[in-house]
């Protein structure tokens, strides 16, 4: 849809893991959450994203 308007968007994303609901409860980052491997890895992907483009 934005590829049709000529918006330039990510094609990374980020998948709802249970670990997100996890660490928001104990107050820490998905970097020190338990089991976070992957979850912190789409959010490294983003973020890889964001600063290649700037």
């Amino acid at each position: 849809m934005l590829g049709a308007l000529k918006v330039p968007a990510f094609h990374a994303f980020v998948r709802a893991y249970k670990t997100h609901e996890r660490v928001a409860l104990e107050g820490v980052s998905i970097h020190q959450g338990a089991n976070a491997r992957e979850a912190q890895r789409n959010y490294d992907r983003i973020a890889e994203k964001v600063t290649c483009e700037w």
